[in-house]
């Protein structure tokens, strides 16, 4: 999960989330065993939670969601459908909520993953309906925040401009 001002240029960014926002923050985020079960890697909405708590703060202008469709990849390896739906699942559960998220809070996300030339069911709502773009370079996922924001303050310019 990664944040920052994403207008002054890369070597200005502060890319990972603070310990103290996130000790603070009304979700813990705390490292747990996780297993391919019901309740285990697939049962909690980490991603979204996250993204929410980095969002709500005023100095946050985007976020950038790391390995998103990765889950979905990653259990078709394993070769068993039944974990590959249940993965396909929850993590389109979690795309849904980040849709959700960029539309509440008005901020931009983008998507980061190895996959994101992938066709995965994930990545393709992401692409489609949920408006969230998805990169496979870091580098073009910041050039992309930043243009969507330097298109905000633009439209914001334009209406008050009228």
């Amino acid at each position: 999960m990664c944040y920052g001002d994403f207008r002054y240029g890369m070597e200005k960014q502060a890319f990972y989330a603070t310990r103290k926002l996130m000790e603070n923050a009304e979700t813990r985020f705390k490292p747990r065993k996780c297993s391919l079960s019901k309740n285990g890697a697939f049962g909690e909405r980490v991603v979204s939670n996250c993204a929410e708590t980095l969002l709500k703060q005023d100095y946050i202008d985007g976020v950038i969601v790391i390995g998103i469709g990765l889950l979905e990849a990653f259990t078709y390896v394993l070769g068993d459908k039944t974990i590959t739906e249940m993965g396909t699942k929850r993590e389109l559960d979690e795309a849904k909520l980040l849709a959700e998220l960029k539309n509440k809070y008005g901020k931009p996300i983008v998507g980061l993953t190895i996959y994101a030339n992938e066709n995965s069911r994930v990545l393709q709502y992401l692409r489609g309906d949920g408006g969230v773009p998805v990169y496979e370079d870091p580098q073009t996922a910041a050039q992309a925040i930043r243009a969507m924001l330097d298109y905000r303050d633009y439209l914001k310019r334009v209406a008050n401009n009228q």
